[in-house]
C-alpha cells in the first residue's frame, strides 16, 4: 500500500471518477505528443494529433457545459453536409449534433472565430444541469415506468409502493417525495383505464363495462353535469339502488369537483327530508324502485334538478377528466346509520378514500385477477369504499347485486368464479343454516366488516371450509377501515392491526393511555379519518379530540399489539354499578346450536338501574327454553351478568349492512 509522508499509510479511494481519470489520461496522451511533435521541430497547430487533442477538450468542455449524452459530435451526425437528428438511448430522444467542419479545414471552425456553435443551445452551468438531471433520475426510479406514464397522462395519483406502480398502503396523504397535494377520487378510474382498458370493471346482470368504456362513459356524464350548471363542491345526492348508475353517478361527479351525497334508500320521506335539509344537495339522482320513499319537492327546496337514472345516458357532454382537487377537499358525505339518535354527514376528503382505497388493496393483496361480489348496499362506506373503490384501485371487477339474496349470493359465486367473499356477521351466519352444498372453490379470501363477528362463528366457519375470516375494524368516520385481522398472523375473534400510516390506542375516560390488557375506549389517528361532521361542529370537536377521533367503542390491546373490540360504549349495561358488556353475554348464548342470533341489551329496571335482557331468534325447527340458556349463561358469567329476561322474536331490527338496531330493542324493553 502506498505510504503519504510520515510514514502514515495513504487510503486509496474507493470509487474513483471515471470521467476524471478519462480527461487524465487524454490530457497525458495530448502532452505527450505535443512534446513528440516539438522534439520534430514542428509547430503545435501543425500538427493533426495536437488537433485531435483540440477536438477532444472541445467535445469535454460542451459536456462540462451539459449537454452530455445529448449531443453526438463528429461527422456520425452528418449526412452529405447536413447535420442529422440521433437517438440518444438515455433519453429516448432525437437530439440534433453541433455542426462542426472537417477536423481538418480548420478555417470554417465558428469556433475558432470567437462564434456561438450553429444549434448549440446556451451553456448551462454544470451544478445546475447535475442538479436538474439527478433530480429528474430520483423521480424516475421512484415513479417507475408505470409512474412515468402516469404523469405523461396528468394522473397525480402517484405509483404506490413497488416500482412499476404497484400499489401497497401509502397513498397521496404521504408527505416528501411521494406526495401529492392535488388528487381527486377520479383518478383512480382513470389510472386502472390507462392499465387495465380492455379487463372488465364492472358487471350488473347481463350488462358489463371494461375500464376503458366505463372511464369514457364517466368523462362524458362529467360533462353533462357541468352542462347543468352545477359548480364544484356542490353536493349531488345519490338516492340509488345497487345499480351500474351509481358508479357512473359516483365517479362523474368526482370527475368535475361536485361531492357525491349518499342517500339510503330504505329511509321513508320524514328521514330524507332532514338528510337533505341538513346536506342542502343541488341535485338528487334517484330511481323508479325507490323513488317513492323522497319527500316532494317543496319539502327539499335547495334541489334544483332530479334525475331519473334512465335519463342519465342521455345526459352526456365534453368529456372531461378528473380535475385537481386539494386532497383535503371533501370527496363524499355518508350520513351515519343513526342507531342511537340522528345520523349525522360524515364528511371524507380525497385523501381519506385513497389512502384507505390503497390500505384495502395491500392487505388484502388485491390484483387485477380478482373479482368481488357486491350485495352490500352502495350507500353504506363498506361497498362504496372497501368494496367498489379498492377494486377499481385494483384494476379488479365488481359483480354488482341489487340486493342480498341468499341463494341468488351463492349461486353468483360459482358462476361468476368469484376469489373475494364480501359479507357482514348476519350473511355468515345464515350460510351455515344453509342445507344446500355451497360451492365456494374459487374464494380465496373471506371478508368481514360493519360488526362484530362473533367468535363462535369464526371457528366454525373455519372448520367447514379451511379458512379464517379475515376480519376489518372501523367506522364512517375512518373510510372505513383502521384496522385487519390479516392471515400472517391471525388470531380468532381479533379486529388485528392497525394499517399503515394509522395509530391507534386505548384510552380511558380522562384519555390517558391504559396499559395492554386493560379495557378502555379505542382512539384512531391517521389519514384515514374524517374531515369532520357536516355543519355539526360541535360534534366534530366531541370526536377528535388532539387529533385523536374516539370511536366509542371499548375494547383492549394484547401484548402482541392485536386489538379486540368487546362492546359499544352506548350499549354498555350499568347493574347496580357493576358494567356489563353484552357481546360477553351474546358470546355464551351463541355456544347453544339452537340459537341462530341473539342480542343482549339493557333494560329499565326500578331497584338496579338497569338490568339484563336477551333477545334470542333460533334455528329453524330447533327448540330450546329460556330456563336453558339461563343455565348456560349462569355456568359461564357472574350472576349479574345473566339475563334475567330471555325473549324468542322471529327476527331482529337491522339495518341495510345488517348491523343490529338495540335502541329498537330497549324501547320494546
Amino acid at each position: 500500500m502506498p505510504r503519504a509522508r510520515g510514514g502514515r499509510r495513504r487510503r486509496p479511494d474507493p470509487l474513483p471518477d471515471r470521467a476524471a481519470a478519462r480527461r487524465a489520461r487524454d490530457r497525458h496522451r495530448l502532452h505527450r505528443r505535443e512534446g513528440q511533435a516539438r522534439a520534430r521541430g514542428g509547430r503545435r497547430g501543425d500538427d493533426p494529433l495536437h488537433e485531435a487533442g483540440l477536438r477532444r477538450r472541445d467535445e469535454a468542455h460542451h459536456r462540462w457545459q451539459g449537454r452530455a449524452g445529448r449531443l453526438r459530435l463528429g461527422r456520425q451526425g452528418h449526412v452529405g453536409g447536413q447535420p442529422q437528428l440521433l437517438r440518444d438511448p438515455r433519453h429516448d430522444r432525437a437530439v440534433r449534433p453541433v455542426e462542426r467542419p472537417h477536423r481538418h479545414d480548420r478555417s470554417a471552425d465558428p469556433q475558432r472565430q470567437g462564434l456561438a456553435l450553429p444549434h448549440a443551445p446556451e451553456p448551462v452551468p454544470l451544478h445546475r444541469h447535475a442538479r436538474g438531471a439527478a433530480a429528474a433520475r430520483r423521480r424516475a426510479v421512484r415513479l417507475g415506468p408505470r409512474g412515468q406514464a402516469e404523469a405523461a397522462h396528468g394522473i397525480r395519483v402517484p405509483a404506490q409502493g413497488r416500482r412499476g406502480g404497484a400499489p401497497r398502503a401509502r397513498g397521496p396523504q404521504d408527505d416528501g417525495q411521494g406526495a401529492a397535494h392535488s388528487v381527486n377520487v377520479a383518478q383512480l378510474l382513470e389510472r386502472s383505464a390507462l392499465y387495465h382498458g380492455a379487463r372488465t370493471a364492472l358487471v350488473a346482470g347481463d350488462r358489463r363495462w371494461t375500464y376503458r368504456e366505463l372511464d369514457a362513459a364517466v368523462s362524458a356524464l362529467a360533462g353533462g353535469f357541468a352542462g347543468l350548471g352545477l359548480s364544484s363542491g356542490e353536493r349531488l345526492g345519490l338516492h340509488l339502488p345497487n345499480w351500474p348508475e351509481f358508479a357512473l353517478a359516483y365517479y362523474a361527479a368526482q370527475k368535475c369537483g361536485l361531492v357525491p351525497l349518499s342517500l339510503n334508500v330504505t329511509y321513508k320521506a320524514e328521514e330524507i327530508e332532514y338528510i337533505v335539509g341538513d346536506a342542502k344537495p343541488t341535485a338528487v339522482i334517484t330511481a323508479d324502485p325507490v323513488a317513492g320513499s323522497l319527500p316532494s319537492r317543496d319539502r327539499m327546496p335547495s334541489v334544483r334538478h332530479l334525475l331519473d337514472a334512465k335519463d342519465l345516458g342521455s345526459l352526456r357532454g365534453a368529456p372531461r377528466r378528473a380535475r385537481d382537487l386539494e386532497r383535503e377537499e371533501t370527496a363524499a358525505i355518508l350520513y351515519t346509520s343513526a342507531t342511537t339518535g340522528r345520523p349525522k354527514g360524515v364528511m371524507l376528503t380525497h385523501a381519506n378514500v385513497i389512502s384507505n382505497a390503497y390500505a384495502t388493496v395491500h392487505h388484502l393483496k388485491m390484483s387485477p385477477d380478482d373479482r368481488g361480489l357486491c350485495a352490500l348496499p352502495m350507500f353504506h362506506c363498506f361497498g362504496q369504499n372497501a368494496i367498489m373503490n379498492s377494486l377499481v384501485t385494483a384494476g379488479g371487477t365488481m359483480v354488482m347485486h341489487e340486493r342480498f339474496v341468499p341463494d341468488t349470493f351463492v349461486d353468483a359465486i360459482a358462476a361468476q368464479r368469484i376469489t373475494i367473499f364480501y359479507a357482514v356477521p348476519t350473511m355468515y351466519i345464515l350460510f351455515l343454516a344453509m342445507e344446500r352444498p355451497l360451492d365456494f372453490a374459487s374464494v380465496r379470501l373471506y371478508f368481514s366488516a360493519a360488526a362484530t363477528l362473533p367468535t363462535d362463528v369464526e371457528r366454525r366457519w373455519h372448520a367447514r371450509f379451511g379458512h379464517w375470516i379475515q376480519q376489518g375494524y372501523g367506522l364512517t368516520e375512518t373510510s372505513p377501515f383502521a384496522s385487519y385481522n390479516h392471515d400472517v398472523a391471525f388470531k380468532p375473534g381479533s379486529v388485528g392491526t392497525p394499517i399503515e400510516n394509522v395509530e391507534m390506542k386505548i384510552v380511558d375516560p380522562e384519555d390517558r393511555e391504559v396499559a395492554d390488557g386493560e379495557l378502555g375506549e379505542i382512539v384512531i389517528k391517521g389519514p384515514n379519518v374524517m374531515k369532520g361532521y357536516f355543519a355539526n361542529g360541535a360534534a366534530t370537536a366531541e370526536s377528535i379530540r388532539d387529533g385523536w377521533f374516539h370511536s366509542g367503542d371499548i375494547g383492549y390491546r394484547d401484548a402482541d399489539g392485536y386489538f379486540f373490540i368487546v362492546d359499544r360504549v352506548k350499549d354498555m349495561i350499568n347493574v347496580s354499578g357493576f358494567k356489563v358488556f353484552p357481546r360477553e353475554v351474546e358470546e355464551v348464548l351463541f355456544r347453544h346450536a339452537a340459537v341462530k342470533e341473539a342480542a343482549v341489551v339493557g333494560i329499565a329496571d326500578p331497584v338496579r338501574g338497569e338490568a339484563v335482557k336477551a333477545f334470542v331468534v333460533l334455528v329453524e325447527g330447533a327448540r330450546a327454553s329460556a330456563e336453558e340458556l339461563q343455565a348456560l349463561c349462569r355456568a359461564a358469567v357472574a350472576d349479574y351478568k345473566v339475563p334475567g329476561r330471555i325473549e324468542f322474536v322471529p327476527a331482529l331490527p337491522k339495518n341495510p349492512t345488517g348491523k343490529i338496531l338495540k335502541k329498537d330493542l330497549r324501547a320494546r324493553g
